[in-house]
């Protein structure tokens, strides 16, 4: 059963020492942290489980630090970036930058359309490749997955206005590597 209370009460209970607290917490936001591991990671990485884990222990050794004037999620889901960056650094894994692309909402297209979106798909992702990762993160958080710049400033740890030129930047650079 879902816990009615927000995410700022569920967190002052785990401080106050209520262990069952986090559950509702892991609930609620496990599968978007799977996301954001599979963003960096790549999807279909054997890790995005650990490192969704990682994530979580993490975030519960250091609720304390978590201020409630700020948004659970975006806080945990820096976590989780964090360290699949930081497992990326290490040469660990390694992105194949096509799965971040978004899946084509017509399963079968023809050959042609086919050809044509591989194309496009494979400029694209050797595009983005390319970005800075602030740059290539900033786009595939507010294009792909629709975030705000808050919302995205939020969860790498920036505030929106540095979302904003890395949008920028990002979409200049792109156009310019695309043609």
């Amino acid at each position: 059963m879902d816990d009615p209370r927000s995410d700022d009460e569920l967190v002052a209970a785990c401080v106050a020492g209520d262990t069952d607290a986090f559950a509702p917490l892991v609930a609620r936001h496990a599968p978007y942290l799977r996301a954001v591991a599979a963003r960096v990671l790549g999807p279909g990485d054997a890790a995005i489980e650990d490192a969704c884990q990682e994530a979580l222990a993490r975030a519960y050794r250091h609720l304390g630090d978590y201020r409630p004037e700020g948004c659970f999620r975006a806080w945990v889901a820096r976590i989780a970036a964090n360290y699949c960056h930081s497992l990326r650094r290490r040469g660990r894994f390694v992105a194949d930058v096509l799965d971040l692309l978004p899946e084509r909402p017509d399963p079968r297209p023809g050959p042609e359309e086919a050809a044509t979106a591989r194309e496009v798909g494979e400029a694209l992702a050797a595009a983005l490749a390319r970005l800075p990762p602030g740059q290539r993160d900033a786009v595939l958080l507010c294009d792909r997955d629709g975030l705000s710049n808050r919302a995205a400033g939020k969860a790498l740890g920036v505030d929106a206005g540095t979302i904003g030129s890395r949008l920028f930047r990002g979409h200049r650079r792109l156009r310019a590597l695309l043609g």
